[in-house]
């Protein structure tokens, strides 16, 4: 099982709501985000949808 299926098993790191969780990118460019790339696996945390959602409208 790679990183981001085992992310999805876990709960929200957030909410602390239950599993599945989606595997969230760090959105920040000492990261690895950039214009249409997505940071390194390495650096990706489980978060809800609702959280995964407000993170990229109001962080991301």
């Amino acid at each position: 099982m790679n990183r981001l299926d085992r992310l999805k098993s876990l709960p929200c790191v957030q909410c602390h709501a239950p599993p599945p969780s989606d595997p969230c990118h760090a959105n920040w460019a000492e990261f690895g985000k950039g214009m249409g790339t997505k940071s390194d696996d390495e650096y990706t945390i489980p978060l809800c949808r609702k959280c995964h959602q407000e993170l990229d409208t109001y962080q991301g």
